[in-house]
């Protein structure tokens, strides 16, 4: 009766190793398989970080010339609004001479 008992123990750790081995290797097949996603999700990112890294040294590049042209817009606006200025003061100061803005406009 012990000896049945010692088979019938050998032959459940024999099943329980085998189901546990096969078990291990079907998880590591899923885990292989996820590892290889993401190493190629890994080489996709860095392919597009470097692209982007790119971008970034042409856009530095651009940015002081970007900058030159808004300083001389600004001050090309700056000359403008001074002068948009003094033609206001001189309309006014034409429009308070009395007879050059009546002269003009009456014929006679």
């Amino acid at each position: 009766m012990s000896f049945i008992f010692l088979l019938l123990l050998l032959l459940g750790t024999i099943i329980f190793c085998l189901v546990t081995l096969f078990s291990y290797f079907h998880e590591v097949a899923a885990y292989t398989q996820n590892l290889h996603e993401v190493q190629q999700r890994i080489d996709h990112n860095r392919e597009r970080l470097a692209e982007y890294e790119t971008c970034i040294a042409v856009l530095e590049d651009s940015i002081p010339q970007s900058q030159t042209r808004v300083d001389r817009l600004r001050n090309w606006v700056a000359l403008l609004k001074g002068q948009a200025g003094r033609l206001e003061s001189e309309k006014a100061l034409l429009a308070g001479q009395p007879g050059t803005a009546g002269a003009s406009g009456s014929g006679g």
